[in-house]
């Protein structure tokens, strides 16, 4: 049985191995090492953060809002509500007087 040997696992992924100091020419093991590991890396910090937001909504922490009692409502302006609804209604009011209007300004494509 062939002996599991590290070091020789890591020279054969490594950069350089002596020849290209510029790292300009091709070497395959190195490319798809590269790639298998920036995969891995990718894959597991994705299941982790999957596992994270699983456990999150399982235990229905994510989307919970905090509960405020009674006394911490603010109650509403009734008065400011009013003079906004009064605001409204003198716009469709006016707006209804001026549909109905006849224009000052002659139309000269009649």
């Amino acid at each position: 049985m062939a002996k599991f040997n590290l070091k020789n696992i890591i020279k054969k992924f490594s950069f350089t191995q002596g020849k290209d100091k510029l790292k300009k020419q091709m070497h395959p093991y190195r490319d798809w090492g590269m790639l298998l590991l920036l995969f891995s890396v990718f894959l597991i910090i994705s299941a982790v953060v999957n596992m994270y937001l699983f456990i999150l909504v399982n235990k229905e922490e994510l989307f919970v809002k905090n509960q405020t009692s009674e006394k911490e409502v603010e109650m509403l302006k009734v008065e400011e509500l009013r003079n906004m609804i009064k605001f409204f209604d003198t716009r469709v009011e006016n707006f209804n007087n001026i549909s109905k209007q006849k224009p000052d300004v002659v139309d000269p494509s009649l």
